[in-house]
């Protein structure tokens, strides 16, 4: 049996003309990967999850309205008799969700990375009555409507509660923000969890580097991929996404796949959607419903903008961008109680 074996494998061998097959290592790689990792990456991805929070801000603002003809006009201080003169007040909240990454702990107390616009409402927001018929501004504008932020509540919303958090420091030219939680003390180990992912250098991303994003958009924990485009688009080392980003996905961690050894580097955190201001004629806003729709319509004309969310071009805050930030604020904040980390 065994002789019969053996000259069926030499036949084998003499078919194939004497090839042998020998596995060669891989070719080499850019810094960071421009396809998916060839290992299982999901425990390294759900770690990294663990430190990316969905968090809620809530205004609410005084409304201050004013009829035309008595309203008060441009450039005169809102002061407190001012508004009391409205002879119509109101009040709502609006509110906005994001997400934010743990990145320091320090006994009960964690400090977040997030975007600065969506912890940050105005404080102050004043409309302006419209031009004449014929587009002109005659004089100074009438204030139609001023409305104050009367408080803000930020929340933190985790598996094992909601939580107040505070605004620790903003910078608004670099949409960053550092916020604080402080946990009970009761709180499970995987609430201090922070990002394990090391930090990386988004000015080696490539044309085409794989990257996944991290985040709550619309309230929902989700690890979406994405492809880097225009790679140092600006001097801070910026890049392009083409995720298809909904509301709640900005602060969220951007990470990168290593060449050498496939590990997650951290390399920026989600922005925002790409948008473009839209102007569009409109009838007067006064008229009556449905009145707008006979035709031909023969009213003033009012010029009307419109913000339009422009999907699959997202915008990203880099990893050189945010080191600097963090090193402005750490000393103080460090006084404070609050552990900044060195990235």
């Amino acid at each position: 049996m065994l002789p019969g074996l053996l000259a069926l494998l030499a036949g084998v061998y003499a078919c194939t003309g004497g090839n042998r097959y020998i596995a060669v290592g891989r070719p080499p790689q850019a810094y960071y990967q421009t396809a998916l990792p060839t290992r299982d990456v999901s425990q390294d991805l759900e770690r990294a999850f663990q430190a990316v929070k969905r968090i809620r801000i809530t205004a609410v603002y005084d409304h201050f309205g004013f009829r035309p003809e008595t309203a008060p006009r441009e450039g005169e201080r809102l002061r407190e008799e001012l508004l009391a003169r409205a002879p119509d007040t109101s009040w709502d909240s609006s509110s906005r969700e994001a997400s934010a990454v743990q990145i320091g702990h320090q006994a009960l107390r964690v400090t977040l990375l997030a975007n600065a616009h969506a912890v940050r409402f105005p404080d102050t927001v004043v409309e302006y009555g419209p031009p004449d018929r014929l587009g002109r501004t005659v004089g100074r504008r009438p204030i139609l409507r001023v409305s104050i932020l009367r408080s803000q509540g930020n929340l933190l919303l985790d598996r094992q509660g909601i939580l107040p958090f505070r605004v620790l420091a903003t910078d608004r030219a670099r949409d960053l923000a550092l916020l604080g939680v402080e946990y009970p003390a009761d709180a499970p180990p995987s609430a201090f969890a922070l990002l394990e992912a090391r930090p990386g250098d988004a000015r080696r991303l490539a044309w085409g580097s794989f990257v996944y994003v991290l985040g709550h958009p619309a309230g929902y924990p989700l690890i979406t991929r994405s492809i880097v485009s225009d790679p140092n688009r600006t001097a801070g080392g910026s890049f392009l996404l083409d995720g298809l980003w909904n509301e709640g996905i900005s602060g969220g961690p951007v990470l990168a796949v290593r060449g050498t050894d496939e590990s997650l580097e951290w390399v920026g955190i989600a922005r925002a959607a790409a948008g473009r201001t839209e102007y569009l004629l409109a009838p007067h806003p006064d008229l009556a419903k449905g009145e707008e729709s006979r035709l031909p319509y023969d009213g003033p004309i009012y010029l009307e903008w419109r913000q339009r969310i422009l999907y699959g071009i997202a915008l990203t805050v880099p990893m050189d961008a945010i080191r600097p930030f963090l090193d402005r604020h750490r000393a103080d904040l460090e006084r404070q109680g609050w552990p900044v980390p060195r990235l």
